[in-house]
């Protein structure tokens, strides 16, 4: 019974690891550049983002106002964003429900939750 069920364990821990792949700088960019990008964290409204083609962001958290930044990727699939005030790095992975993002610390984790091409609205004039 014992072994029936450590094998249950890691059956279950290897599925639930496969259910979640890396996705690299390049497809990130890919998705993003041109496109506004939103986020939840535990099913709520956690910000949206613009992404220009030449690698400027605006961050726009939920409730908050608008950040400007630039990112870009390594071939290591970490992508980092800096702001005027702060840095952040984050891994995006992919599973059966779309993509996540961790923070590279571990300490957030949010989903992206759509996209579209509407500008991002900071104040009375769109970011993109």
């Amino acid at each position: 019974m014992r072994i029936s069920f450590l094998a249950f364990l890691l059956t279950a821990a290897t599925l639930a690891a496969a259910e979640e792949t890396p996705v690299s700088t390049e497809t990130f960019r890919a998705y993003a550049e041109g496109w506004t990008l939103y986020f939840e964290e535990d099913g709520e409204p956690f910000g949206a983002e613009a992404f220009r083609r030449d690698g400027t962001v605006t961050w726009k958290p939920e409730g908050g106002p608008c950040i400007d930044g630039v990112w870009g990727g390594d071939e290591t699939g970490r992508i980092c964003f800096l702001y005027p005030e702060a840095m952040a790095c984050w891994r995006i992975t992919r599973d059966g429900d779309g993509k996540i993002a961790r923070m590279e610390d571990g300490s957030l984790e949010i989903r992206i939750v759509g996209r579209d091409r509407r500008p991002l609205v900071c104040g009375d004039e769109p970011a993109i």
